[in-house]
């Protein structure tokens, strides 16, 4: 009766973990005849995540050694499969995470350091903030870079640190000291672009190929951002069978949906085959007219 998301899964040897935000933190042995899925509760407490919000869960890794999970009450850490729990959160440490609501984690291992990345955003406490939040020790204490940021996603190549954002791909050589942001991504061969900054996923995969994942298609870049495809899944309004035009996203709002620049796009798909008129008008939920955007 309450939303039960899978934001994210983590694999063991012997165990599937998966974080199902209102349906809390739960693990299923490989082995086992029939599945069954066992609910952990990182606190101990009888399972209620209207509750408590350590019991909604949005992301969950697996280092090789310890089970890593965020909650919206922090940072969560086993390394005995669950029986026992340490949890790091915004006021619980003399250096601490910048948010509680946790959204992605990720591991970076590299020549030079083993680090944990956490998407930290603000919660409920007055002096928590969001941001970017990194140890270098297993979590005993934290630091906080991209201060404002709403990341969603992390990953690496090496030293390198890719963070997909709210507001755009951003990429540090340093180890978080300093971030560059990509620009507006444009396919190198149409010259379609991606009108949005809301950037959800990046990975990079065994070629050095950056793929980032929008509301807005997906990019692929072969050479570090300098050049970009874009794909992206639409309905061919020139087959029968398919409508004859439409319009995306619908519902749509200035404010909310693909913005860029400040302003909101939408994307009108229709076809024509010879001179023609074409007339393209914009109407509410409640079909008042609201602008005639095209019209000949």
């Amino acid at each position: 009766v309450i939303d039960n998301i899978i934001y994210d899964i983590a694999l063991t040897d012997s165990t599937v973990w998966i974080a199902s935000f209102l349906g809390g933190l739960r693990k299923m042995n490989y082995f086992e005849e029939a599945v069954s899925w066992q609910l952990i509760t990182v606190d101990g407490l009888s399972f209620s995540p209207l509750s408590h919000l350590t019991h909604q869960v949005f992301s969950v890794i697996y280092d090789g050694t310890s089970i890593w999970v965020g909650s919206a009450g922090g940072i969560h850490k086993t390394s005995d499969g669950g029986r026992n729990w340490t949890t790091f959160n915004h006021t619980n440490q003399d250096y601490p995470i910048s948010g509680n609501f946790v959204v992605a984690l990720a591991h970076q291992q590299s020549k030079s350091k083993d680090r944990f990345w956490a998407a930290t955003w603000e919660a409920v406490d007055t002096t928590e903030f969001t941001g970017v939040s990194v140890t270098e020790d297993g979590g005993l204490t934290w630091k906080v870079v991209m201060e404002g940021i709403k990341v969603h996603n992390f990953t690496f190549d090496g030293d390198v640190v890719y963070a997909a954002s709210s507001s755009g791909l951003f990429k540090s050589t340093d180890f978080g000291e300093s971030w560059s942001r990509f620009p507006q991504i444009i396919d190198n061969e149409t010259g379609e672009k991606v009108y949005t900054r809301e950037v959800y996923s990046v990975g990079i995969d065994e070629f050095n190929n950056i793929w980032v994942g929008t509301n807005d298609g997906l990019g692929l870049s072969i050479n570090n951002g300098q050049t970009w495809k874009i794909f992206r899944s639409f309905k061919p309004t020139s087959l029968p069978s398919e409508p004859k035009t439409y319009a995306y996203p619908n519902p749509f709002s200035p404010q909310r949906h693909n913005v860029f620049g400040g302003e909101g796009q939408v994307r009108f798909q229709y076809h024509t085959t010879k001179s023609t008129t074409v007339t393209v008008k914009v109407y509410d939920f409640g079909m008042n007219l609201v602008k005639k955007v095209v019209e000949y």
